[in-house]
């Protein structure tokens, strides 16, 4: 427990140096929630209740798709994994130690988003914040469990940020700001399902089955972890 708390620290030292790693988990989400809010207000939506909501939405997406395999890729580039191996700590810390930050990372900046979207942009407060928040968790860590995953299947750096950029635009295509999801092909809509944000987007708007929902998003995250266990387990071996 020492040895994480201590990769923690670390790692969260070295983030804040990081400017990829503060591009995607803080600048990126909050000038799209600037944008989109001027845009609002430019026009003159008058319904602007879903602005906080599908921010956080794009955030969470951000942060999983560009900003764990940067993470994970800078860890391999720069030794650390033979480093620390050569100390006694698993090969599995590192991931995990990357969804932690990252889930620290996108807390603050929905909590950000949280507040200046109603404030700022005349935006909607949750019914209820504290289930909100927990929400927003649930659908990030499936999120970065998914992004976790993809970087232990796909190999190529060119195809995972292809494939990241195109969850990333589906995820902003589906959150509902542009236009309604139910506009979308039903091919899309479809591979949409079996996506987190999808769920997370109904968790969070508290629409559907919540319950429901949340059981999704849980089985996702396990599946996800204990895939790519598997997998790392098979490439350290």
């Amino acid at each position: 427990m020492r040895g994480f708390l201590t990769q923690l620290r670390i790692h969260l030292k070295m983030d804040l140096k990081d400017m990829s790693f503060l591009k995607y988990f803080y600048f990126l989400p909050l000038v799209l929630l600037v944008a989109m809010g001027t845009v609002m207000m430019v026009l003159n939506v008058e319904d602007r209740s879903s602005l906080g909501l599908s921010m956080t939405v794009c955030l969470i997406s951000i942060g999983a798709y560009f900003g764990v395999p940067k993470a994970l890729d800078d860890i391999e580039e720069k030794g650390f994994i033979k480093t620390y191996g050569a100390g006694g700590i698993p090969f599995w810390s590192f991931p995990l130690v990357n969804i932690v930050i990252s889930l620290i990372h996108i807390m603050v900046t929905s909590i950000v988003i949280l507040i200046a979207a109603p404030i700022v942009f005349a935006g909607k407060w949750p019914q209820s914040i504290p289930l909100y928040l927990f929400s927003i968790i649930i659908t990030a860590l499936a999120s970065l469990s998914y992004s976790t995953l993809l970087v232990n299947l796909i190999k190529s750096k060119v195809i995972l940020k292809a494939v990241g950029f195109l969850l990333v635009i589906l995820t902003a295509l589906y959150e509902g700001v542009i236009f309604a999801p139910t506009f979308m092909p039903k091919i899309i809509q479809a591979l949409c399902e079996v996506l987190p944000f999808t769920h997370g987007i109904r968790l969070m708007a508290n629409t559907g089955s919540t319950f429901g929902s949340f059981l999704i998003l849980l089985v996702m995250t396990t599946g996800a972890l204990i895939a790519s266990y598997i997998l790392s387990s098979r490439a350290n071996k």
